[in-house]
């Protein structure tokens, strides 16, 4: 009995199918009609091309004027370090880095004051959460900061920068966070 109807299912299914099939091939018809229709039209004109605009040539004086494409006025890499190196207020470059050179100044938090016999010391936490211990002349940031003064309310920071004249030093601050 449950074959008799599995049969008839499958026949009513695919009696169905067929006229769902027969359909579309009217509708594919009336497309390709369409499209054909749309085909044999001319398509629409292009816009003419703009004409070129010309701008008159100035001549410009060239004596006394330096030659940008001779190298013999231009330094050499190594005389340029040395001009650099040979200003006071550029860093010491053959120093070791301490701890808190790898961390940009305004990342680091001040987060209190030490004491002892041997002096005055600030305590900085780094982003990674781990507080260190500074004094005076200790270098933090990544301008080649060397503490200057350490006070209660903040630590005051000399940083030296290069820039394409050499190097220029500016002071900075990192505050106590009370936060912390």
């Amino acid at each position: 009995m449950s074959i008799k109807i599995f049969k008839r299912s499958g026949l009513v299914a695919a009696v169905a199918l067929a006229a769902i099939l027969s359909g579309c091939t009217e509708r594919m018809s009336v497309l390709e009609d369409f499209v054909s229709d749309e085909m044999k039209k001319a398509p629409p004109p292009l816009p003419s091309i703009p004409p070129i605009r010309t701008f008159p040539v100035v001549e410009l004086p060239i004596e006394g004027l330096r030659d940008p494409f001779q190298t013999d006025s231009v330094l050499s890499a190594e005389e340029a370090e040395a001009a650099i190196v040979d200003d006071p207020d550029c860093p010491d470059l053959t120093r070791v880095p301490e701890n808190l050179e790898k961390f940009p100044l305004d990342a680091l938090d001040m987060v209190g004051t030490m004491a002892q016999a041997n002096g005055y010391y600030g305590l900085v936490k780094d982003p990674e959460g781990v507080v260190h211990r500074v004094q005076v002349n200790n270098y933090l940031g990544q301008n080649f900061g060397q503490i200057l003064s350490i006070a209660d309310s903040g630590i005051t920071v000399e940083e030296r920068v290069k820039d394409g004249n050499g190097c220029e030093r500016r002071e900075q601050s990192i505050a106590l966070d009370d936060n912390n």
